[in-house]
């Protein structure tokens, strides 16, 4: 009974993430409301919550599941080992029970998280393609059960009730300590001239001869012509959250809706970077690779043909 008692602490200390127990959002769900699938993290184990949904005519329905993964320890691998691998360095590494490791004893994926601001975090993910590993990151941000939707704190509540009273968290979660898109937010820090920006590249694309309808920033928010000829946003995005993302940067989150009219439940968040007061590069979308280089300039009315001066209080 004494060795028992000697042993527990050394357990929980190699089970030990650098986050609190709780639930926590994908920076792709948008918030905590909007989240139908969610991370946790209980002391000794971590995975996803995912609530049912309804389907439609693009998707099937899909049942309620937890996605569990015991931990065996974290930590940090030795230079050196089999299973070292150096973009997880410094992030706390994540063993679980259920690794896959190959016959000469090489793991093919492997993960930790690094501890963020406004106790959020970043994912790190890899899995072994062509021979070396693969990884993606995603941020995440800490939700209270109360801040889910009524479906979601049920399905929470069903696998994982011993989560399901944490405290709210002070902020919302950050990728590299970047302040996130959030409800309401407005681009009033964004630091644009107000006009016209369209796309420009050498002569193909240029403010006299657009290739694309360009957007129009008022000084506060952007505009798409779509918000004109489709109101309603029935067949086009609507961007609904315009914020700086930290020094020289800004995004746009964006929302769709499925195929029976229905807001779909994420939002897609872009990322671009300010070249200056009139300028401005789209560098992708966030979640994925941040290597576009699609560059906005500002162009006067009397630039752009007539047809692309959609912007009726710009006129």
């Amino acid at each position: 009974m004494s060795s028992f008692a000697a042993a527990a602490p050394a357990v929980a200390s190699r089970t030990a993430l650098p986050i609190e127990k709780g639930i926590y959002y994908a920076d792709y769900s948008g918030s905590c409301a909007e989240a139908t699938e969610v991370f946790f993290y209980d002391g000794t184990s971590y995975g996803y919550i995912i609530q049912s949904l309804p389907g439609n005519r693009m998707n099937s329905p899909r049942d309620a599941a937890l996605d569990a993964h015991n931990i065996s320890r974290t930590g940090a691998s030795t230079r050196g080992s089999k299973d070292y691998e150096p973009d997880l360095v410094g992030f706390t590494r994540i063993w679980s029970t259920d690794d896959f490791i190959s016959e000469a004893g090489f793991p093919m994926d492997a993960r930790g998280i690094k501890a963020g601001a406004a106790g959020g975090f970043i994912f790190r993910e890899g899995s072994m393609s062509a021979r070396r590993m693969e990884y993606s990151d995603t941020a995440y941000g800490k939700c209270a059960v109360s801040q889910l939707s009524p479906a979601m704190q049920a399905t929470v509540r069903k696998y994982r009730p011993a989560l399901a009273n944490g405290a709210p968290p002070s902020g919302n979660a950050t990728t590299n300590a970047q302040p996130k898109p959030t409800a309401g937010a407005t681009s009033s820090t964004i630091p644009l001239q107000a006009g016209y920006y369209a796309y420009v590249e050498g002569t193909f694309s240029t403010c006299s001869k657009p290739v694309t309808t360009p957007m129009y920033f008022d000084g506060s928010r952007f505009w798409e012509e779509s918000d004109v000829s489709d109101p309603k946003h029935e067949y086009s995005s609507q961007a609904v959250t315009w914020q700086m993302a930290g020094p020289g940067r800004f995004r746009i989150a964006y929302r769709t809706r499925d195929e029976d009219g229905r807001w779909e439940p994420s939002l897609a968040v872009n990322e671009y970077v300010l070249n200056g007061p009139q300028s401005f590069t789209f560098v992708g979308a966030v979640g994925g690779p941040l290597n576009s280089n699609e560059k906005y300039q500002l162009c006067s009315a009397t630039q752009l043909p007539a047809k692309a001066r959609w912007y009726k209080a710009a006129q």
